[in-house]
Order: C-alpha cells, then structure tokens, then sequence
C-alpha cells in the first residue's frame, strides 16, 4: 500500500524579525491521522547537497490537520506553534524541500519515496518548474483550490496539487499551522 498524500503547504526561508525565523508546514488532506515515523525532511541546494532531519515515532500528522516544523533558533512566537524543531539545516534561496516516506537520502529528486517537494528559484527537481522566490517577511504558500461535488453540491476549499511548483506556489502572508492566506485575500 503507498504511502498517504501529504501536501508541503508552506515554507517560510526568514522574517523580518531574524534569519532563523524559519519554517515548513505540512498538510494532511486524509480522514486519518498519519504517522510521520520512518519518514525524512530533506532540503537539497541547487547543486544538490543535500541535508536531512528525520520525524521520531511520536511525530503524528491529525486528520486535516497542519504539522509544523520550525528552526530551534526561531522566534519564541514560532517555536510556540511548532510541532517539530531541528537544526539539520537552513533554508535559503534556490533550495528544494522534500517530504520522503524514507530515512534513506535522496539522490536525482525523483525517487518513489518522495511524496511532496517544493523547489524555489534556481533549484534541484523541483515539481515540473520552480515556484517563485517569496520576499522578506513573506512566505512561498501553496495556492488553495475550491472543489465542488456535483452529488452533495458541497463546495470545499483544498490545496491545489498540479505537480507544477511554479502553478500550485504563489508569495503569501505567513500563517504557520493554520489555513495560508493569499496575498489579494488581504488587498480586497
């Protein structure tokens, strides 16, 4: 059985307030929780170099529920929200960020392990192109997607998933462990 869907649903590289303030959030679109054990975060550089933190047994992803993984030299108002702290690396421009069902490390970016990535700017594999680089104090967020069931006319925001970074990515404000905020949403 393949492993659940999880979504990347929003990278923050820095904030206004330090370079550390730094964070990644996942999505899980299932009915069900999904443990995270024997999963990996990677962050590659755009030659490559890759760096790895792997997710502990406890580490759980509820049911639409966020998962948010923050550098541990963040702001106390981050590292508050964080379900996960590490500092196995940094995130910076023209990087790509890897979800794998696996602790073993990646090598071409297109490995079966691999369930979600996001590369930005010059970056290695990233989903088809990469998504444009996010401005200081602002974040690369996944652009939500309004879905209608034709048999319930139940109407349902979700993440929009084309396998295209640069389609399913746009800067947004931040909004770690909660639902992203597109940047015209707070102009209207």
């Amino acid at each position: 059985e393949p492993p659940p869907k999880i979504l990347i649903t929003e990278v923050q590289i820095e904030s206004a307030k330090g370079v550390y303030d730094e964070f990644i959030e996942l999505y899980n679109p299932q009915e069900e929780d999904v443990s995270l054990n024997g999963w990996s975060l990677q962050k590659a550089t755009e030659k490559g170099g890759l760096s790895k933190k792997n997710f502990e047994a406890s580490h759980i992803i509820p049911a639409k529920g966020y998962f948010l993984i923050a550098n541990q030299y963040a702001t106390q108002d981050l590292l508050a929200l964080a379900d996960m702290t590490h500092n196995s690396f940094s995130i910076s421009p023209d990087n790509t960020i890897f979800l794998v069902a696996s602790k073993e490390e990646i090598f071409s970016g297109a490995e079966q392990t691999i369930i979600d990535k996001v590369g930005f700017g010059e970056s290695f594999a990233p989903e088809n192109s990469p998504a444009l680089m996010p401005e200081l104090g602002k974040t690369l967020g996944r652009k939500l997607a309004i879905a209608t069931t034709s048999e319930q006319l139940t109407t349902t925001q979700t993440f929009q998933d084309t396998d295209d970074n640069s389609l399913d990515f746009e800067t947004q404000f931040p909004s770690p462990h909660a639902k992203n905020i597109a940047m015209e949403n707070l102009l209207e």
